[in-house]
């Protein structure tokens, strides 16, 4: 479903009514809660072994690299071989969690992170046992080796904000006619969590009841009784 859609579909349950048009509440404000809801969702839904968070994913589909400066990485490299740093930095992930990474050349990476984490072995001590096509993030920035000359890299993965993703290859015109990452069946939770959140916002707004927004159809501001 896309953004629109989505934002769209939401109906708050509220006593004193539904705010106009053009109140404080607005795409962007139902898209910032959104994103919020999805996160406190899925942090929560991937303590679960058995749901697949696969619906949730996204792709970041244009990593454009650059040669590494020799003191950014200290990984060690097969003999030869240099580093390449991604120009922009990678959005946040949840949990760490990226599910692929591969080059224009069809190459698919594996992960190794920096020597300065004991949690993943170190580059240099993973031997003939695997390929060399290997990855690791550090401050946020992708590094792989210039093995095979890639010019960009691909990677999917389970990203925090939606908006971030959707801007770092190119500036969307309309990310409201965009697809949303939530698997649609997380849907009414959060539904429910964003109309908690507004219930208790709400009351810190005077509530308007006269819909002045312009009307782009008509050409002028549109005046109704709510």
């Amino acid at each position: 479903m896309t953004i629109r859609e989505i934002i769209n579909g939401f109906r708050v349950p509220m006593d004193k009514g539904l705010p106009s048009d053009d109140s404080a509440f607005t795409y962007a404000y139902f898209y910032h809660l959104m994103k919020i809801c999805r996160g406190v969702l899925l942090y929560d839904k991937i303590k679960d072994p058995d749901y697949n968070y696969s619906l949730n994913l996204q792709t970041l589909d244009c990593v454009q690299l650059e040669l590494a400066d020799t003191n950014e990485c200290c990984e060690k490299l097969p003999t030869g071989c240099k580093w390449l740093k991604s120009k922009k930095p990678i959005p946040n992930t949840i949990n760490n969690i990226i599910t692929k990474v591969y080059n224009d050349r069809g190459d698919n990476y594996t992960r190794v992170v920096s020597e300065s984490s004991k949690s993943f072995r170190r580059y240099n001590e993973l031997g003939n046992t695997e390929n060399n096509f290997k990855y690791l993030i550090k401050n946020n920035y992708l590094f792989v080796p210039d093995l095979n000359s890639p010019q960009w890299v691909k990677l999917q993965a389970l990203f925090y904000d939606d908006f971030e993703v959707k801007n770092t290859c190119d500036n969307v015109c309309d990310f409201l006619d965009t697809d949303f990452p939530l698997d649609e069946r997380l849907l009414d939770k959060m539904y429910n969590m964003m109309a908690d959140r507004i219930l208790k916002t709400y009351q810190y707004f005077n509530r308007d009841v006269i819909n002045d927004t312009f009307n782009e159809d008509a050409g002028s501001p549109q005046k109704t009784n709510k």
